[in-house]
């Protein structure tokens, strides 16, 4: 082992020295830095082959790194040998007292714990692998989703704006040049406006309430008097409903008007709103309340995500909040959609009356109202001021309202034909598109050709995104994965190490232990090995310390002689009973000076006498 422990700095003349005990121990403990130095450099390696992952040179770049890092673990190691024990031969009392510096078993077990971690992802790599695939999946999968969404909702908004053009030429008065446009409304447009009309008046197990089953039956008249398609659900069961509800949401497309009405028993809780189903239990609670009820705000929301040109949910319902003395229902945020509109028949925490004629306040102002040619904003301001003189100020609808289309009106066009001079005017004043000024300015078959050609530019431009959609995602999702296979997904790998905590310390704990042993050993558990080394190492240092404080005490008393001085008091620096050299604190201490004839100080002289020299 002599030549081992002369790599790491170990003087081999000292070495030689030493007896046969302490050269073993120092001789284990130093092979136990060199796998320590081993195991540093796997770890650097180890990090750089996961990092150069799908590398032509991955192997190559490991092995560079491992030799790199054994390197500089085995040279810092060195380094902390040769300048042990230097402070030795600064004062007698030294070699009794004597411990290498605590920095350097601070510093290795701070290396250590950095480097525990690669190594413990090295060992629990094979286990790792299925989770960590998982893991670029899901990441894969987030990715897919993201770029699909980014142009489903690019799509979405072509079609709505098609949807509304096409809208637009629906509108304009027929005449004998518009063969063209009938083409295209008539094969391509299908019926956008879809609604559901929901209600509950002969109830199971609650009171009774006449006015809901007519309420639906003349919203239902005066919908499809307005174009839409309705389906209608009267005292029907939660699964029923539901199963309505859902058919609702699943056939709407991009750019539909959807319309979901409600009449009946409803309440609130936790700031939500239940439809109360014909089938609800006689006692209200929260649990028949999860488990009968039908949370309208869900509903809400996944309407809102099939892009509609309109989303409007009118809920005439009332009754008590659970464990509270708070009435009506909550009001219900749109602050995320584009086109909503949330209408409660009474402020939040209100009740709606359910009127003492044959519809309710609130259904017969929507009657009244929703066939007006004009904006649907003024149409929800006339049917809240209806209300709230119908019923003497005692109910005033809420409604949420995020329309962000200026002047979107809802009821069909004007009666035709018309007067040309009058039908021009018309044509501008409903239009509720924000077309361009050249689709507005001129005659009706002007601003139908105009209105065709942005649809065929529309129509391009979607079936660009469609292309993108189908084959440049999946090229961008493949590149994405190769991205992430080949960082190493070193975050990752670590994340599922310590998904186990206690695991994952103890693991690390062991790599740490093993790191630092060997330079433990050595300079705790057994110092006297190396302070047997060191005592040895330095022995020459004292020896030539003395010699030359002998021979300059031998220079100075010569040339006293020489010059005839004979000094008051002789001062000898090395020190005979330690064999050891005074150090300077030393002499101030005892204030032992040298006092000449010439009235000349010790340290002048021997300045001097370095001079002469």
């Amino acid at each position: 082992m002599d030549w081992l422990v002369g790599k790491f700095g170990f003087d081999e003349h000292v070495w030689r020295q030493l007896e046969p005990r302490p050269r073993s121990w120092l001789s284990l403990s130093t092979a136990l830095v060199l796998l320590s130095c081993t195991l540093f450099a796997l770890g650097g390696g180890y990090v750089a082959f996961v990092s150069a992952t799908g590398h032509a040179n991955q192997w190559l770049i490991a092995l560079f790194i491992f030799a790199i890092t054994f390197v500089l673990a085995f040279n810092f190691r060195r380094l902390f040998v040769l300048m042990g024990g230097y402070q030795l031969h600064q004062h007698p009392d030294g070699l009794a007292m004597w411990r290498p510096s605590r920095v350097r078993l601070v510093l290795i077990t701070l290396m250590a714990m950095a480097f525990s971690q690669p190594l413990a992802l090295l060992v629990t790599q094979s286990s790792h692998e299925k989770e960590l695939k998982e893991r670029i999946d899901l990441k894969v999968n987030y990715f897919e989703l993201a770029k699909q969404s980014e142009l489903k909702a690019r799509m979405d908004e072509q079609t709505l704006e098609i949807i509304r053009l096409r809208d637009s030429l629906t509108r304009l008065p027929a005449n004998a040049s518009s063969s063209s446009i009938k083409s295209l409304t008539s094969s391509e447009v299908k019926n956008n406006r879809k609604a559901l009309l929901i209600g509950g008046s002969d109830y199971r197990n609650q009171l009774k309430l006449p006015n809901p089953k007519n309420d639906v039956r003349a919203m239902k008249k005066m919908l499809q008097g307005l174009g839409f398609d309705v389906v209608e659900s009267l005292d029907e069961r939660r699964d029923q409903i539901l199963e309505k509800l859902i058919n609702h949401t699943q056939h709407l497309n991009a750019g539909d008007i959807s319309l979901v009405f409600y009449a009946g028993h409803g309440l609130q809780f936790k700031g939500r709103n239940y439809i109360i189903p014909f089938d609800f239990p006689p006692f209200l609670s929260v649990q028949a309340l999860r488990a009968y009820g039908i949370d309208a705000n869900d509903y809400v929301e996944k309407i809102d995500t099939r892009t509609p040109q309109l989303n409007l949910v009118m809920l005439d319902a009332c009754r008590d909040f659970i464990g509270s003395t708070e009435q009506g229902l909550a009001k219900i945020e749109a602050d995320q959609s584009r086109n909503t509109v949330i209408m409660l028949a009474a402020a939040p925490g209100k009740k709606a009356s359910d009127g003492d004629g044959k519809n309710s306040p609130f259904t017969e102002a929507v009657l009244r109202n929703f066939p007006k040619q004009e904006d649907f904003s003024k149409v929800i301001t006339y049917i809240t001021r209806d209300v709230s003189q119908s019923t003497g100020d005692q109910q005033k609808p809420v409604s949420t309202v995020s329309i962000q289309d200026a002047d979107f009106r809802l009821a069909q066009p004007l009666p035709q034909p018309l007067a040309p001079k009058f039908v021009e005017q018309s044509v501008v004043a409903v239009n509720d598109v924000p077309v361009s000024d050249t689709c507005r300015a001129g005659g009706v078959e002007s601003q139908q050709q105009c209105l065709s050609a942005n649809i065929r530019y529309l129509d391009t431009r979607k079936r660009t995104l469609e292309k993108a959609f189908s084959q440049s995602v999946p090229l961008q999702v493949t590149a994405y994965r190769e991205a992430i296979e080949a960082s190493g997904v070193l975050t990752d790998r670590w994340q599922l190490l310590w998904q186990s905590k206690l695991m994952a310390f103890f693991l690390s704990l062991t790599i740490v232990v093993l790191l630092v042993i060997g330079d433990f050993m050595r300079d705790v558990v057994w110092l006297s090995p190396l302070k047997d080394y060191e005592k040895i190492r330095h022995a020459e240092a004292r020896r030539f310390a003395k010699a030359t404080f002998v021979g300059m005490s031998d220079k100075v008393q010569s040339s006293l002689n020489d010059q005839q001085i004979v000094p008051t008091q002789i001062f000898e620096r090395w020190d005979q009973s330690a064999d050891f050299y005074r150090s300077h604190e030393e002499v101030q201490a005892t204030k032992k000076l040298v006092a000449v004839n010439d009235q000349a100080s010790w340290a002048e002289l021997v300045g001097k006498l370095q001079k002469q020299e």
